[in-house]
């Protein structure tokens, strides 16, 4: 697991090119034509032409005139910026005291920025109550993330323990085991995925699936 310091960026080695920002700050923040920008703001902002993202809330956002750059002020968050894929722009918040789906060992996460199709990236909640020890697991992909409040620790290989505080950026590399673990406080963390195995396909999506073709 890599800690991402506050003011800096740091490009994983994996077959999903990303870049992560610890937001720290003012500045601004470039984005191609085919880049989006996911992530979360625990203060400040960051605007992105018409659309603005503030503190406690979480976004994707692309380009949609040519030359646009994202510009954020007194700034503490995350942004991963995902080479080679134009999401869908989205700014959305306040995350709630735990998420909507169950997830492994007592935990459980929301779906915050849904893929717009199969295998596309997402940006996810995840709620770990007091006293959680997750089994140790891998990911075929990085994971990108921040811890928006609360505290815990993340358990490696080698024995490693590295404390999880609010603010901290994390990027763990492709297939690392790790697992995540808290003690009297709960913890909250949004985490970006650069693809998956879930999200709609032409044949199979909420439109299609409620339309009934009747007789004339």
């Amino acid at each position: 697991m890599k800690i991402v310091e506050a003011g800096s960026s740091y490009k994983p080695h994996s077959m999903y090119p990303c870049e992560v920002h610890a937001l720290h700050g003012s500045g601004v923040l470039a984005l191609d034509d085919d880049s989006s920008a996911y992530g979360y703001l625990r203060s400040g902002t960051l605007s992105l032409e018409s659309l603005t993202v503030r503190a406690g809330q979480y976004f994707c956002l692309t380009r949609v005139g040519p030359g646009a750059c994202a510009e954020f002020s007194h700034a503490d968050g995350v942004a991963v910026i995902r080479k080679g894929f134009k999401g869908l722009n989205m700014v959305g918040g306040p995350l709630e005291s735990s998420g909507r789906l169950v997830y492994i060992d007592g935990c459980s996460d929301t779906l915050l920025v849904s893929p717009p199709r199969l295998g596309d990236s997402s940006l996810n909640h995840l709620h770990f109550p007091p006293g959680i020890e997750q089994s140790f697991h891998i990911h075929p992909s990085i994971r990108a993330g921040i811890v928006v409040s609360g505290a815990g620790r993340a358990s490696l290989a080698g024995g490693v323990e590295l404390p999880l505080r609010p603010g901290a950026v994390f990027v763990l590399d492709e297939r690392e085991r790790h697992r995540f673990c808290t003690e009297s406080e709960d913890m909250h963390i949004v985490a970006f995925h650069p693809d998956g195995d879930f999200g709609p396909t032409d044949d199979h999506h909420p439109m299609k699936n409620r339309t009934l073709i009747t007789a004339r």
